[in-house]
């Protein structure tokens, strides 16, 4: 799986609302010492099982909403940037910007994700 497309399966998880399937999905990519950090996240989560619980109290606070990958991915030596959306009901209520660091193994070693597009 190429860059673009591990981090566009990591954000379709986010809507996964079996247990099962979505900590299924994690596994096969992010690596065991996976690190993910938002403003959302009172720490930082580690590990697949941890990213797991923090998405299904996400489905739970947002029944129904998804997040999306909308722009084309940036790529750079091991590293990405994603324009991420977050919908609900057809409705936008966020945007960020994820940083993205790859394992050899192409898996995700961590994902930091701030508010907003930055400065224009």
């Amino acid at each position: 799986m190429d860059d673009a497309r591990t981090l566009s399966a990591f954000f379709g998880l986010w809507a996964e609302a079996e247990p099962g399937a979505r900590l299924d999905g994690l596994k096969r990519i992010v690596h065991e010492g996976f690190v993910y950090a938002d403003p959302q996240a009172p720490e930082p989560v580690r590990g697949a099982e941890a990213m797991s619980a923090f998405l299904a109290a996400f489905t739970a606070n947002m029944p129904d909403a998804r997040a999306q990958v909308v722009a084309p991915v940036d790529v750079q030596h091991g590293h990405a940037r994603a324009t991420v959306r977050f919908e609900r009901d057809g409705t936008v209520f966020a945007t960020g910007q994820y940083f993205a660091a790859f394992a050899p193994d192409g898996r995700l070693a961590t994902m930091v994700g701030f508010m907003g597009r930055g400065p224009e």
